[in-house]
């Protein structure tokens, strides 16, 4: 785990919300802070909405939450939601739980100011990692995995992601993001499939991601399939 030289110890009860819309993550990870000293859950939440309208409720000291979460309106997008958390409760350390290896979404998490990044391909014992640097330093903690990723990747540059995709690029990401296969893209649009995957690829390349999985996490962070 990446992030702090020493942690000190935590402080007694921290109060942990955890928001993540699989029941059985919420319960893992809920399992996991039960073991962990100090520690105690003041609210599970299922969507974005659930997990303001906990905060609204219960005194809170660490947030535990997945990114892409649905809260004010369909097409609000995941990072929208983290951005207003550390606006609204600045002083409560958010962490992120999130399936994205993605180096530009976690970049733009660590320019969002969470205390700490950590993904589902880890273990429950990472994340409980994490949370405890999280709570106890005003760095950034992130896991290893994200760590790697960071170390990996070439210095960040200045990318106006949304809007650095022409239409073309924009239209075909969104129709991946619904299910549809490049052939079914080509038809639809009177483009060769090669043409269109052609420009599936260079918008890949302007957002920094390097899978399907990534492209249509993207989207639906960003909301480009809220229809």
């Amino acid at each position: 785990m990446k992030g702090h030289e020493n942690p000190a110890d935590t402080p007694d009860r921290v109060r942990v919300i955890i928001a993540d819309d699989h029941p059985i993550v919420r319960l893992a990870v809920a399992a996991s802070f039960a073991n962990l000293r100090g520690y105690q859950i003041a609210a599970l939440a299922q969507s974005g909405l659930d997990l303001l309208n906990a905060l609204h409720k219960a005194p809170c000291d660490l947030i535990v939450t997945d990114l892409a979460m649905c809260w004010d309106a369909p097409e609000t997008d995941g990072m929208a939601l983290i951005r207003w958390l550390r606006f609204k409760y600045p002083a409560i350390p958010v962490v992120v739980f999130t399936m994205t290896t993605s180096i530009s979404i976690i970049r733009e998490l660590i320019h969002a100011r969470v205390a700490g990044i950590v993904t589902k391909d880890e273990s429950l014992s990472e994340l409980m990692k994490v949370c405890q640097y999280a709570c106890s330093g005003s760095k950034i903690a992130v896991s290893d995995m994200v760590a790697r990723r960071l170390s990996a990747s070439a210095p960040p540059t200045e990318i106006k992601r949304k809007f650095a995709l022409s239409r073309k690029e924009r239209e075909i990401v969104q129709l991946i993001a619904r299910g549809m296969s490049l052939t079914e893209i080509a038809r639809r649009s009177g483009r060769t499939t090669s043409t269109v995957g052609t420009q599936k690829m260079a918008a890949m390349r302007k957002l920094h991601l390097t899978s399907n999985a990534e492209l249509i996490q993207y989207a639906m962070l960003h909301g480009l399939v809220s229809s």
